[in-house]
């Protein structure tokens, strides 16, 4: 599978996976906060993210995105949501984000650690950072 060509794949059916990712997160029982946002809300960095991921997959330089995983956590924990559900989100954008790599490369799933690891260390580092903050004075929704 030639990265670059799934670099471009990724940008020309960003939109597609950002609706598959919105619907799934929406019925998703382990994030029942999702289906009472806002689609902007609920998208928030995820087309900026995309488009890293696709940046890094091709092997281009990509901007830090640590800052923007903590700006993505506060923005989670203001709508309400706990660790779990912010966790669950990425685990979710993972999921579809390996199944679109093994579609692309027209074979049953099962990628080596290095597709794996282009697909979806930009989405880590990101969601990372977004569950390791917790602002002053705030606690865990019990």
């Amino acid at each position: 599978m030639s990265r670059a060509a799934f670099a471009r794949h990724l940008r020309s059916t960003t939109d597609a996976l950002i609706e598959q990712w919105i619907e799934t997160v929406c019925r998703d029982p382990g994030i029942p906060t999702a289906p009472r946002l806002t689609r902007s809300e609920l998208t928030d960095h995820l087309p900026a993210l995309l488009d890293r991921i696709g940046q890094g997959v091709a092997g281009q330089e990509t901007p830090e995105v640590e800052p923007e995983g903590r700006e993505h956590g506060r923005q989670r924990r203001q709508l309400g949501y706990d660790i779990a559900e912010v966790l669950r989100e990425h685990t979710v954008l993972r999921q579809i984000l390996l199944a679109e790599v093994d579609a692309f490369a027209g074979r049953e799933p099962g990628l080596t650690p290095d597709e794996r690891e282009a697909c979806g260390i930009s989405s880590s580092t990101c969601w990372t950072a977004a569950g390791r903050r917790r602002p002053p004075n705030t606690t865990p929704r019990q």
